[in-house]
């Protein structure tokens, strides 16, 4: 097979006994770099890798008897294509192996692309129009209704037990009569699913039969670019599956399109409705000029629904692959950011909604099986920002061993690692100390050796942060960084108080710093202890914006 070089790609397996039914609990190997294959890229699973040497990871099926593996490709852009020849076999000398495959990984400049069908030419059935898969399929074009009831709590969307059939749509009127191929994995045990699939193949309203039978979906869209099929389920009370929208060039995985449906327990959970967000403070921002808006993001749209995958980029996983290569986030922390933790509550004013739990997953991180998963939201490839006014609203979440944060990084700290990229932490709490927020620079002095500055870069504001909303924000100007809370300067970092440092901020006007925003909810490590009683605590995020201050301010886009 072959996929886009710098690719992540699901390798999904499926295991039957003799007659043909579903296997559980056995245990797969996956082998990336197959001894004596010749194999020259790199690749991971996890935090497992290969340069072109064999490496393993082992997997168990579940109650369909599927398992999957995320294999990341690493290579650059550059130069000629790569491969990785994988296996996977299950370990047990009385079964056969799974799988041999040879993956290739081609230069993303060689493909040719193929012209978009401008739906208006073409009828409903794209008869006469070529099946071709989409490349860069978005997930947002996916939803999925029931035809029960759901409720939003603070945790995410649980489906109620009314619940029968699921139906999935994908919409886009500009990739009329393309492909696509979503996967079901993850199920938990005693969960009935079986999808309604089209045994002629000839619907392009339906799920068609393909290589994933089982557990995926061919489905071809039509000619106004949509399709839709029906997921049957039983046996719900308690259980849980993922799915994934996937494609022969990549898969949504690394963008945040990771869905899961989580179905109500017993029944006992209380509803938690959506809280209205309290009306943004009046009182005006001190010291800042004149600001114009350049970007924003307000956090509305519907209950349950993804913040927007245009504005956001997901981060997912415990750090150990690629390109961040820094297990635990380099802080020891216990959480595996997955895109379920951040929800829209779907309230008048909009919220984001980031929700660190106590994970029962079988996801393993670099320490074992993972305690936590949370979320985390970068607008890293989506914008970034040179100096200006960056100000967000929002109320940290409570309970001790919780980090959450709003800060920023340096586009360039994969080529200029960290600490000369800079890094900005204009909100930063640990719940050890409920009242006080650390606005703190990271950056290289001469040597290389990280600064911290400025000195006094606290604030206690006497009340405990995770009681009400407060904003927290920079302006940043060339030479110099001042940070506000609640619309108040509160101290300002200078360039020219470490004249020999390697100042990663701009010190002049011509200068072009770009650095982008994150926010996320880390779980231990410099966090502190996490008590056993904490299962769950959540960050809720009324808007981020940014303004060009007094002139000043450049929104880039890649």
């Amino acid at each position: 097979v072959r996929y886009a070089i710098g690719s992540t790609n699901v390798m999904s397996y499926r295991v039957t006994s003799g007659t043909g039914q579903p296997v559980a609990g056995k245990t797969i190997t996956f082998l990336m770099g197959k001894t004596y294959s010749g194999s020259t890229a790199k690749v991971n699973v996890g935090y497992v890798n290969s340069t072109g040497e064999q490496a393993s990871v082992t997997g168990v099926t579940d109650a369909n008897g599927n398992v999957s593996f995320s294999l990341v490709n690493t290579d650059n852009s550059a130069g000629q294509a790569t491969f990785t020849q994988v296996s996977a076999y299950v370990n047990d000398s009385n079964w056969d192996t799974v799988d041999i495959l040879d993956v290739y990984f081609d230069p993303t400049s060689t493909p040719t692309p193929t012209p978009t069908p401008t739906p208006t030419s073409i009828g409903a059935n794209c008869s006469g129009v070529a099946e071709s898969f989409i490349v860069g399929e978005s997930f947002d074009k996916l939803s999925v209704v029931g035809n029960g009831t759901k409720k939003i709590y603070t945790t995410g969307t649980v489906w109620d037990n009314n619940n029968s059939i699921l139906t999935f749509t994908y919409a886009d009127p500009t990739l009329a009569c393309k492909s696509i191929q979503v996967t079901f994995y993850d199920f938990s045990n005693g969960l009935s699913l079986t999808l309604d699939k089209n045994a002629s193949g000839t619907s392009s309203t339906a799920c068609n039969p393909g290589p994933a039978a089982g557990n995926g979906c061919y489905v071809r869209l039509d000619g106004n670019g949509s399709a839709s099929f029906n997921v049957n389920v039983a046996n719900t009370v308690g259980k849980s599956f993922s799915y994934i929208l996937v494609g022969p060039a990549w898969s949504s995985a690394p963008l945040g399109g990771i869905g899961k449906i989580t179905f109500l327990g017993d029944g006992s959970t209380p509803v938690v409705t959506p809280t209205p967000t309290p009306a943004p403070s009046t009182t005006p921002i001190t010291g800042t000029g004149t600001l114009d808006l350049l970007w924003s993001d307000e956090f509305t749209g519907a209950a349950g629904s993804s913040p927007s995958s245009s504005k956001w980029f997901t981060t997912i996983g415990d750090g150990c692959a690629a390109p961040d290569s820094n297990c635990g986030w380099g802080n020891g922390e216990r959480q595996w950011y997955d895109s379920n933790s951040n929800r829209l509550d779907g309230s008048t004013d909009g919220n984001l909604i980031i929700t660190a739990t106590r994970s029962t997953d079988t996801q393993n991180c670099y320490y074992g099986r993972c305690d936590w998963k949370s979320g985390k939201l970068t607008t890293n490839g989506k914008v970034s920002f040179t100096y200006g006014y960056l100000e967000t609203r929002l109320k940290i979440p409570a309970g001790a061993g919780a980090w959450p944060a709003f800060w920023m990084l340096g586009t360039d700290i994969y080529t200029n690692p960290w600490p000369r990229s800079g890094e900005i932490d204009i909100m930063e709490n640990l719940l050890s100390d409920p009242y006080t927020n650390w606005g703190t620079a990271h950056f290289a002095d001469a040597g290389g050796g990280r600064i911290m500055a400025p000195g006094g870069n606290t604030v206690n504001l006497g009340v405990r942060l995770a009681d009400a909303y407060h904003t927290y924000g920079i302006l940043w100007k060339p030479g110099s960084i001042t940070w506000f809370i609640d619309g108040i300067s509160r101290y300002t970092l200078y360039a020219s108080d470490y004249p020999t440092s390697q100042w990663p901020f701009g010190k002049t006007a011509t200068d072009t710093p770009k650095f982008y925003a994150i926010l996320n909810v880390a779980m231990g490590g410099i966090g502190g202890e996490i008590p056993a009683s904490l299962n769950s605590t959540a960050m809720t995020v009324d808007y981020v914006r940014y303004y060009k201050a007094n002139g000043q301010g450049t929104l880039n886009t890649p």
